[in-house]
């Protein structure tokens, strides 16, 4: 038994180091085609830590977590390699968003064994594991552009399984640890927060509809329970305090949607389509259709489940489908939709857990081999990603700051992501546009505007009286003051 029992637990640990080898390696492949990192807004990364690394603070106000982390490796790489400090930040960039995301792998290898009871088969545990970093989320969007959303989902995962331990065993030490991922994932990314947010709230509303009867005299049995119910509401007049102080612009968007919750449900994806302006490609199209038919499924998933769980294994799991449910239906506002859609994957993931413990073998295996197919579908459509520039247009924006005097106290504005490789290239202030009024323009020296001729049409409209003083084969540089 004791031998049966090793080969399995070596089983697992297997499979475990499998996925999360071949999550790395993907992941460094989709970087690997040029000298900077590929994406739209990829070097916004790279340039935060640069910042970090020279003067101590973010260039743009944001979640510090992440580039704190990035900007300690790429301090490393410094003092142990020879790498010019560019490389090594870039270097860095890569690394992090590499392997930290293929960590995803460990909440969810703990959480499948404990809801399994450490049974799970292999195959399963296989299914679930790649679920977890191989997806579209994880691996293709989250891959280049987005190491923020991917280290938010790992704290997420993190503090489900911390949660489910708690609801299992009934430990504190859970909930404390549970505290600590959401602190960490407020302080790496405000999406993936604002998810997990909307998660406890749906709990602790379950459990309570499940506990009505106990909920009041658990607390007043217990002088240190009510302590940590003081402590949690402390906690959480304070977290938008600390979106405000790290993330301004993020904290006035939440503000607007507390003031007027409404907005949350205009302009609809399902009002889109029926007005007939959708327009995402198939792939996009796809994974929308899936996800809400797995959104569908976890709604039956429940009633069938609900009988087979305790109260607060029940309450744990309706929190999940409902989660599921409001994270991917296509009744909220498209822009927020857009990004909620692909945080879904986390709840989606995790009843699959439940299903795949729970149901019945014919189930279980159909379940598997769709899983297994559409995973395999998104693995061989990945691979290397374009940069949002091409090598040759980054070599004439180099020769760019040769035109520009006065560059310490001149800011340069280009369209949206391209202010990012403004900025890391040029080594100047740069922004947007429209994120800079006229009456401002007095605060530089210079104020030009850098246009990409291959993005021209999505430029924004050139102000009256822009003289150009260069023009290359792929730049346009326009001085505005």
């Amino acid at each position: 038994m004791k031998n049966k029992m090793f080969t399995a637990e070596k089983i697992s640990y297997t499979i475990l180091f499998v996925v999360f080898a071949l999550s790395v390696v993907l992941r460094l492949v989709a970087t690997s085609g040029s000298s900077v990192i590929p994406g739209i807004g990829s070097m916004y990364y790279p340039l935060q830590v640069r910042c970090l690394l020279e003067r101590g603070s973010l260039g743009y106000p944001d979640m510090p977590l992440v580039f704190r982390l990035e900007a300690l490796v790429a301090k490393l790489l410094i003092l142990f390699t020879s790498l010019p400090v560019d490389v090594a930040i870039v270097a860095a960039c890569r690394w992090v968003s590499a392997v930290v995301p293929s960590l995803i792998v460990l909440p969810v290898f703990f959480l499948a064994r404990s809801v399994s009871g450490r049974t799970f088969p292999p195959f399963y545990l296989a299914v679930i594991l790649a679920l977890s970093v191989l997806n579209p989320s994880v691996l293709v969007l989250f891959a280049i552009d987005f190491d923020k959303n991917a280290i938010g989902m790992l704290f997420v995962y993190l503090t489900l399984y911390y949660v489910w331990e708690y609801v299992r065993s009934g430990r504190t030490r859970h909930i404390r640890l549970a505290a600590l991922s959401v602190l960490l994932t407020l302080f790496t990314h405000f999406g993936c927060f604002t998810a997990l947010f909307a998660f406890l709230i749906l709990l602790a509303l379950t459990s309570g509809v499940y506990h009505a009867r106990r909920l009041r005299s658990w607390f007043m049995a217990s002088k240190i329970r009510l302590v940590v119910g003081l402590y949690l509401l402390i906690a959480l007049v304070l977290l938008p305090v600390a979106i405000k102080l790290f993330d301004p612009q993020r904290y006035d968007h939440l503000a607007r949607y507390i003031g007027a919750p409404l907005d949350f449900f205009r302009n609809s994806l399902f009002l889109e389509m029926v007005k007939g302006k959708f327009s995402w490609d198939w792939p996009n199209m796809l994974y929308l259709v899936v996800i809400n038919s797995f959104s569908v499924g976890s709604v039956i998933a429940w009633f069938r489940l609900r009988k087979r769980l305790g109260n607060a294994e029940s309450a744990f799991f309706l929190s999940l489908v409902l989660w599921f449910v409001l994270l991917s239906n296509p009744f909220i506002n498209t822009a927020i939709y857009r990004r909620l859609l692909f945080i879904s994957l986390i709840p989606m993931s995790v009843v699959i857990i439940f299903v795949l413990h729970y149901f019945r073998k014919p189930v279980k295996v159909t379940l598997s081999v769709i899983l297994s197919l559409l995973l395999l579908l998104t693995v061989v459509t990945s691979g290397v990603r374009k940069t949002f520039i091409s090598p040759e247009e980054n070599t004439e924006l180099q020769q760019v700051r040769r035109h520009i005097t006065r560059p310490s106290t001149t800011i340069v504005l280009a369209q949206h992501r391209l202010e990012f490789w403004t900025s890391w290239t040029l080594r100047m202030k740069s922004g947007q546009l429209s994120g800079l009024k006229p009456e401002e323009y007095a605060n530089y020296s210079q104020v030009l505007y850098l246009v990409q001729k291959s993005n021209a049409p999505y430029q924004e409209p050139l102000p009256a009286g822009a003289a150009r003083i260069y023009e290359g084969k792929y730049f346009e540089l326009y001085r505005l003051r």
